[in-house]
């Protein structure tokens, strides 16, 4: 990150995590000499290129050096590689005085070529600096110098700091490492020659755009990032499939505010214009049909609509800086411009609770209301009768509930207390967290109210689903029982016909009421949290202890009831058994 102080500028270099004990620093500060921005950038983006080399070579021998050596060692490295960029400015100054379109062809095919070699040092299992010629260039792979180059550099490395007799697997290891850090470097090396190829270089607008497409191919456009970025985030699994597709919503609208361009030419301006814009959107204004055929200007002038909510307008900076924090991890971009824009501070006059729970009322009013639909014969699926009382005496999300098998629940051969087995099973089920994989003992009022018959009948018939009328969507299971209770603005639900109008009150709420519920009634926090599905809130609690005892769980859920009295509704209970 450049930033100036006086008349020079000065970059911050971040040290690896792993190498952060060693050094005793989180980040190096250096100067870079100059006055001038564009110096600036090609000599810091020179020094990032070669760091891998110096964050490789401690990495092996942090064991063997004491730390004052490995600081100087650093020190060292940083004032050489300044002062050999000190007078060089290698690729400007090349396009500068270069206006020939072949020309930058023929070096960009060249920097091509040399990466391709350079992948194959990495990939190829003959890159050990003691094969033989005929090892390394089996089946041609490895021509020209650029083993060579990386050997002695390895060399170099290790015997400029006292290790002139390395082992052959350390300077495979170092081999390898410079290869891939070149290939870095060669990448910087077209980022720069781009960013510094103005109209000025070129004599008319035809061979202006010409240049633009020779280089245009090495950085790429904002909406392959976001692919690639969900790309990785998909095989690192680091959100449900659910969320994703929410995430990815929200992020292929920022081509359409921000325009796609290549990633390295957005600008902190353009960052602080994102914001803007996102402030003064409508509601849905990439849903609603009638906005469909707007322009993004015409969608800005019109203030009688709805604006987006202060949470929406923070989901979209908050993914924006995700996807360029890791481009910048990925090195596609040398400085991040998300870090000039932060979330909006919703005013605190203004901020209610998203969720809250059902009051002992509304339980009453609700349970009031399922017999009131049951006598009547409107309910006529079991699972809107079960579902909403499940919810109420075990706290399970409504996708837990929704897709339940009939192998899920099960009998504790020990304690011969019934429980749901929330798991996920590829292809079949799946659980928020990790902490949603638990055992949650069947409520002693479910069981007086016939649950278990229930159970038996539709195992008895031989099917797999304990509500084999709700289909599985890629949602999960809850589509169908979820509309039926939640309902839409043009059809209220059973929430919004019989319990609530509140909008904060959702199926979710049950999951509010049985843990305010426990916090009334001085349950343990962490029986509480297990029973509920969240983490511990002490983490030595999940990472030292075993899951709480079936008994124990089952005696936290007992003392449920909310002041009510459910036996109106066996009788009923039995028309869905």
């Amino acid at each position: 990150m450049l930033t100036k102080r006086g008349e020079n500028y000065y970059f911050r270099l971040h040290v690896p995590k792993d190498i952060r004990p060693v050094l005793e620093k989180n980040e190096l500060v250096r100067t870079l000499n100059t006055g001038l921005k564009s110096v600036a950038t090609v000599r810091e983006a020179a020094v990032r290129a070669n760091l891998p080399y110096l964050w490789n070579w401690l990495r092996l021998m942090k064991q063997k050096l004491a730390v004052s050596e490995i600081k100087s060692i650093v020190n060292n490295w940083l004032e050489k590689q300044l002062e050999q960029y000190s007078d060089k400015l290698s690729a400007p100054l090349w396009l500068t005085n270069n206006k020939n379109i072949e020309a930058l062809d023929c070096l960009l095919d060249d920097l091509s070529n040399r990466e391709e070699r350079l992948s194959s040092i990495i990939c190829s299992p003959n890159t050990n600096p003691s094969s033989s010629d005929e090892e390394i260039h089996a089946g041609a792979v490895l021509e020209g110098p650029e083993l060579s180059d990386c050997q002695n550099l390895a060399h170099k490395l290790f015997s400029e700091n006292g290790f002139p007799d390395i082992d052959e697997d350390s300077l495979l290891v170092m081999v390898r490492h410079i290869a891939d850090a070149k290939i870095k470097e060669i990448f910087r090396q077209k980022e720069i020659a781009r960013s510094f190829f103005d109209k000025t270089c070129c004599e008319d607008k035809n061979e202006y755009a010409s240049a633009k497409e020779i280089f245009a191919p090495s950085i790429p456009l904002l909406s392959e990032v976001i692919k690639k970025y969900f790309e990785d985030q998909e095989r690192e699994q680091c959100a449900s499939a659910t969320s994703l597709d929410n995430y990815k919503g929200i992020c292929s609208r920022f081509t359409w505010i921000l325009g796609d361009k290549p990633i390295s030419s957005y600008t902190k301006d353009d960052m602080r214009s994102f914001v803007d814009i996102t402030r003064k959107l409508p509601k849905n204004y990439k849903k609603n049909p009638i906005f469909q055929e707007k322009s993004i200007e015409e969608l800005l002038e019109d203030n009688s609509l709805e604006k987006l909510s202060i949470s929406t307008i923070n989901n979209h900076i908050r993914l924006l800086k995700a996807v360029f924090k890791w481009a910048e991890n990925e090195d596609l971009i040398c400085s991040n411009p998300t870090n000039v824009i932060k979330s909006i501070t919703e005013s605190t006059k203004t901020k209610i609770k998203p969720r809250v729970r059902f009051t002992n009322e509304d339980l009453k009013v609700m349970t009031d209301n399922l017999h009131k639909e049951a006598e009547s014969g409107k309910l006529n699926r079991p699972e809107r009768f079960w579902v909403p009382l499940i919810a109420i005496f075990s706290g399970m999300r409504l996708n837990e509930i929704c897709q339940l098998r009939i192998c899920d629940v099960q009998l504790d051969s020990d304690s011969k207390i019934w429980f749901f087995n929330v798991t996920e099973v590829e292809g079949e089920t799946k659980v928020k967290t990790g902490a949603g994989i638990r055992k949650v003992p069947i409520h002693p009022t479910l069981i007086k109210l016939g649950f278990l018959d229930y159970f038996n009948r539709i195992k008895s018939y031989g099917e797999t689903q304990l509500w084999p009328k709700l289909k599985k969507t890629k949602k999960g299971h809850l589509r169908a029982i979820g509309y039926w209770f939640n309902g839409d603005k043009k059809r209220p639900g059973f929430n919004r016909r019989y319990v609530t109008t509140d909008p904060a009150k959702t199926f979710h709420s049950t999951r509010h009421s049985v843990r305010d519920e426990f916090k009334q009634l001085g349950i343990n926090k962490d029986v509480a949290a297990e029973i509920v599905g969240h983490e511990y809130e002490e983490g030595e609690a999940g990472t030292y202890t075993d899951d709480f005892a079936i008994m124990t769980k089952l005696n936290a859920l007992s003392k449920l009831n909310y002041g009510l009295e459910l036996s109106h509704l066996k009788p009923l209970a039995e028309l869905y058994i």
